[in-house]
């Protein structure tokens, strides 16, 4: 049976060593935020957070692993466990794209966990704290014709197309082949062709990029089908700069 607090507010019962200014920034925060000791237990987690692993709103994480957790992630605590040993070693912080059921539909969903150490007053790493954030959508075309970033889509934006045709314009979008996509969902070369050609005829074009306009205009290139998803937990790799001056 779950625990669950004494009191409405988790703030109430968190230990002495969390501050009250990283308990406000974090109580009242919208996102999902957690802190954990030296041993990966949890100190906090605040009602976003909850929500986002569908949790009572009065159970009392305080104390508990990940493996402990009543949710799909626990199959990934040895994965978080590692994460957070990286941080508290290296005294640095890290992201790991994490895909799991959230939410009350538990449908699986890409958030951004960004995770760093976590010091006491006398300036000691005593755990981590962690903050996630939905993954957003921001493609090197965004970035040059100056578009803000915007949240991947996980329900089609219209009803144009079927869910089978769905999945082949989902592999289109990332320059799949018709027979590498045929490769992918297990069907007949013919048949991606014939649905590719249904797709373009609803879509009123003709040619691969007039389709990737279309989509970027109706919002097709935002949407990841669910049933494409795989629960996972990933660090992702820090962004190298390099100089890409043009040359004379």
């Amino acid at each position: 049976m779950a625990k669950t607090h004494q009191e409405n507010d988790p703030v109430k019962n968190t230990t002495p060593q969390i501050s009250p200014q990283i308990l406000s920034l974090c109580h009242s925060s919208t996102d999902p935020w957690g802190i954990k000791d030296l041993d990966s237990r949890y100190l906090y987690g605040n009602s976003a957070y909850f929500e986002l692993l569908n949790l009572p709103a009065r159970f009392d994480i305080e104390g508990l692993l990940d493996d402990e957790i009543p949710h799909p992630i626990h199959q990934f605590a040895n994965d978080f466990r590692e994460q957070d040993r990286q941080v508290q070693q290296s005294l640095k912080n890290i992201s790991a794209l994490d895909i799991h059921p959230y939410g009350r539909r538990k449908e699986c969903q890409p958030y951004v966990f960004d995770k760093y150490p976590f010091y006491d007053q006398n300036g000691n790493c005593v755990g981590t704290i962690f903050h996630a954030k939905k993954l957003r959508f921001y493609s090197p075309m965004s970035c040059v014709q100056g578009k803000l970033p915007s949240s991947l889509l996980l329900s089609p934006p219209s009803g144009l197309f079927t869910r089978k045709e769905l999945d082949v314009v989902f592999y289109t979008l990332q320059s799949f082949s018709a027979k590498r996509i045929a490769k992918k969902l297990n069907l007949a070369h013919r048949t991606i062709e014939n649905r590719l050609q249904d797709i373009y005829r609803k879509s009123d074009v003709n040619s691969s990029s007039a389709f990737k306009d279309f989509c970027q205009a109706k919002g097709f290139d935002k949407y990841v089908p669910v049933r494409l998803l795989s629960p996972s937990s990933s660090i992702i790799s820090d962004v190298v700069d390099y100089d890409c001056g043009e040359k004379e």
